[in-house]
């Protein structure tokens, strides 16, 4: 049984994530710190606070999943301390407004919202089409993505331990485009109740984003 605690982590949580997609809700939109400057100070505060996050996640008994219909893999998580995953493949049609061959997610159980999609378009959807789905309020950043710097959009709505950081990205392959989206809490707060485990955290985003390959 869940205790009543965490039950309002989660309720805090999915209600955070709700407001990071769109007006038809289904795509990630501003919903905090409009002021750019706010953005890129509260992201520098939260740098410094994820660290220790970051070093509590073992990749080394993550799966890896293959697609060599579209080109792509990463690898994902099935459990990270008591916070299990899932992974689930839509085919054929939209999926929270991603997608329009396939769209891969993984998210924790508990959730009814991914935490990290992948969705595959055929080339006629380019990088202007990406730009006008990110545009007010999201910022530049460079994301590691198999250990190569790709720019990115970001965005964070709320604060301190109560802060959700979310990404977006638009990846040309040789045959698809790609546009990965991706958010979670940005550290461990036990205290303020926010995020109660390493397994919501934007670490876990990170970490996922760093195994992807495109071809």
């Amino acid at each position: 049984m869940i205790k009543t605690s965490q039950k309002l982590v989660i309720i805090t949580l999915l209600a955070s994530l709700s407001l990071a997609v769109s007006a038809c809700g289904k795509k990630p939109v501003p919903v905090a710190n409009t002021n750019q400057d706010v953005n890129q100070a509260v992201n520098q505060d939260v740098n410094t606070n994820i660290a220790t996050t970051t070093a509590e996640i073992d990749t080394s008994g993550w799966k890896t999943y293959r697609n060599e219909e579209y080109g792509f893999e990463f690898k994902y998580p099935e459990e990270i301390g008591d916070v299990k995953f899932i992974l689930n493949f839509i085919s054929g049609e939209k999926f929270y407004g991603l997608g329009e061959k396939i769209t891969v997610i993984v998210r924790p159980l508990l959730w009814q919202d991914y935490m990290f999609a992948i969705a595959v378009y055929d080339k006629s959807f380019i990088r202007s089409d990406f730009n006008r789905l990110y545009s007010n309020h999201w910022i530049s950043k460079k994301i590691n993505i198999n250990n190569k710097n790709i720019n990115g959009k970001y965005m964070i709505s709320g604060s301190g331990g109560s802060a959700i950081e979310s990404y977006a990205l638009f990846i040309e392959g040789k045959n698809f485009n790609f546009e990965i989206v991706g958010g979670g809490c940005s550290r461990v707060d036990v205290n303020n109740g926010t995020c109660f485990s390493a397994g919501y955290t934007i670490s876990v985003v990170d970490k996922i984003l760093s195994t992807l390959v495109i071809q």
